[in-house]
């Protein structure tokens, strides 16, 4: 379900990646994952097309998220989808979830840290300082837990640029950039 929800909407059939997910949605189909993944897709691919129902979407993935609360790693792009989110509704939300789920980028696969890397860019836009409390196994760690937006925004935008090129030679075409350029001036 989830493979196909994604397919749909990469396509842009939104109604029929609703329709696909319904089944596991209202849990006549389950799996303790595939929901909050799903969920954070619709959210992540109707915001980006400016589509009202991500708000509906992404108050069901919180809730998800909620329940999930794992420490899997391999949600980071799922978590990322709604620090996208987050940064343009509720940015201290993002950086609520920034702060949680960063830790989770160590030792991530490239897909995964691709997209937690781009879809941070938008909450890092706002100049400002923060004050965060995070592992300082990051390679940005700092001992006073003050945090500059431009600083962490450099760090994740040269993070992304890098991962992009790197999959785009391998792919012999320009998804992963113009993903990136697309998220870049959202």
């Amino acid at each position: 379900v989830n493979l196909d929800v994604e397919i749909e909407l990469l396509a842009g059939n939104f109604d029929k990646a609703i329709t696909l997910a319904d089944d596991l949605l209202t849990e006549r189909v389950t799996c303790y994952y595939e929901p909050f993944s799903v969920l954070s897709k619709l959210v992540y691919y109707l915001l980006k097309r400016r589509d009202k129902r991500a708000e509906i979407y992404y108050q069901k993935a919180e809730e998800a998220l909620f329940q999930q609360e794992s420490g899997e790693s391999y949600s980071l792009q799922s978590i990322s989808y709604l620090i996208f989110y987050n940064a343009l509704f509720n940015p201290d939300r993002g950086w609520e979830l920034f702060e949680r789920y960063s830790v989770w980028d160590i030792n991530a696969e490239d897909y995964s840290s691709f997209y937690f890397s781009v879809n941070l860019l938008p909450l890092f836009r706002r100049k400002e300082e923060r004050s965060l409390s995070l592992n300082p196994e990051l390679s940005y760690f700092k001992e006073d837990n003050m945090y500059n937006s431009e600083e962490l925004y450099l760090y994740y935008r040269e993070k992304a640029k890098e991962l992009a090129d790197k999959f785009d030679k391998r792919n012999g075409n320009s998804y992963f950039t113009d993903t990136f350029n697309n998220i870049e001036s959202f």
